[in-house]
């Protein structure tokens, strides 16, 4: 685990919230916040929130992308089947930037 990788993620992550002014009124930095029920009434608007969050990371030169990160390709979780999507909507902040850390640190995505 690179410190500043995830640093810069949550930054991204953060700048995604904070577009949308109702969410970061209900976030306020707190990494505990789950997504379903504590910020998003609806997986609809939680994957435009991804959506934000993927722009960011994509865009972000500090990330050293070789292959631009796409959440909506990444293979369903094996137990449950669900979709990245549908699997960090029910977790919270610092979860789903921990686990893009994860998926960011391994190739193709960063040198």
């Amino acid at each position: 685990m690179d410190p500043m990788r995830l640093v810069y993620i949550a930054e991204d992550v953060r700048a995604a919230l904070d577009s949308y002014p109702a969410l970061a009124n209900n976030y306020n930095n707190d990494h505990s916040k789950i997504f379903h029920g504590g910020l998003l009434n609806n997986q609809g608007s939680f994957n435009q929130l991804l959506d934000s969050i993927q722009a960011n990371l994509n865009s972000d030169p500090r990330l050293h992308l070789l292959t631009k990160f796409n959440y909506k390709r990444l293979k369903p979780d094996p137990g449950s089947g669900a979709t990245f999507a549908e699997y960090f909507y029910e977790k919270s902040v610092g979860e789903l930037i921990r686990a893009l850390d994860g998926i960011l640190s391994h190739s193709p995505y960063e040198i």
